[in-house]
């Protein structure tokens, strides 16, 4: 089984800027927001077209943004225009796109300060039909750091355990219901992992009794430099409960042991997982 890509493919990764925010001080952003049928998943072209409402006058466009195909729901687009000096096209160019085929609904909303316009309509913000939410490095770092600080080793048995209950209630009531094998149920745990922005997770070796799991890049272990014990308190229960989840076992069934650590100068993270009754 191949573990880790090769430092080359490890370079192809690119972050994602996931916000619908725009700071552009040069310029005056509005948004707009564009329901489709959900037929218009469909059609080719359709995109096109409402891109073709500002290309047409001379806009230039800063941002789009599609949402995730869900089969038989709408589908909603919003982009960000630059409309400096041209702020009075701003009602026509709804009343436009309104009239594309596919089009539902069309709303648009000014700046909200000098130079920055926010997405003003989308809550809460759901993945694969569960709400999510973003926590960002800044605030990530702020509280493992005060965490271990003021609580120790304390703070990290709470991690561990709150974030074991959590994987493992994700693996018994979504991922192990999947209808596919265990092989693949991991790869797509893999992936997510990555799309969540957790690190960069292989699973080594998967057995009913032991698992090897690495992590590069991990969120948790990276805000950290040489430390003296491992940092990995959450994607170690993450990765526990997973896997407590597809063996069927309790979080006092299974030992979890953090091998390497990139918080204390490893090159990356591995987990090391087996029953013990």
């Amino acid at each position: 089984m191949k573990i880790f890509p090769s430092e080359k493919e490890a370079t192809t990764w690119k972050p994602y800027e996931v916000g619908r925010l725009i700071i552009a001080p040069d310029a005056r952003p509005y948004y707009y927001d564009i329901t489709l049928e959900p037929e218009a998943l469909r059609e080719v072209g359709v995109l096109a077209e409402l891109l073709s409402i500002f290309s047409g006058e001379g806009l230039q466009v800063l941002q789009v943004k599609v949402s995730a195909a869900s089969p038989g729901k709408p589908v909603r687009v919003l982009i960000a225009v630059n409309l400096k000096g041209r702020e009075k096209l701003a009602s026509r160019l709804a009343d436009d796109l309104k009239h594309k085929s596919h089009v539902v609904e069309v709303s648009y909303t000014p700046p909200l300060l000098d130079g920055v316009a926010v997405d003003a309509w989308s809550f809460p913000l759901t993945f694969q039909g569960n709400r999510a939410l973003i926590i960002t490095e800044e605030m990530t770092e702020g509280m493992l750091k005060s965490g271990w600080r003021e609580l120790g080793t304390a703070f990290a048995a709470v991690l561990y355990r709150a974030f074991f209950g959590g994987a493992k209630r994700v693996y018994e009531t979504y991922i192990g219901n999947l209808p596919y094998g265990i092989e693949e149920r991991f790869k797509l745990i893999e992936e997510v992992f990555r799309m969540l922005g957790y690190g960069i997770l292989k699973f080594e070796k998967i057995a009913r009794n032991e698992c090897i799991a690495r992590v590069h890049k991990s969120f948790e272990c990276s805000i950290f430099k040489d430390e003296k014990e491992a940092r990995g308190a959450i994607v170690r229960g993450i990765i526990a409960g997973l896997i407590a989840g597809y063996w069927g076992a309790e979080i006092d069934d299974i030992a979890v042991d953090e091998a390497k650590c990139a918080a204390k100068g490893d090159e990356l993270c591995e987990y090391r997982v087996r029953r013990v009754r």
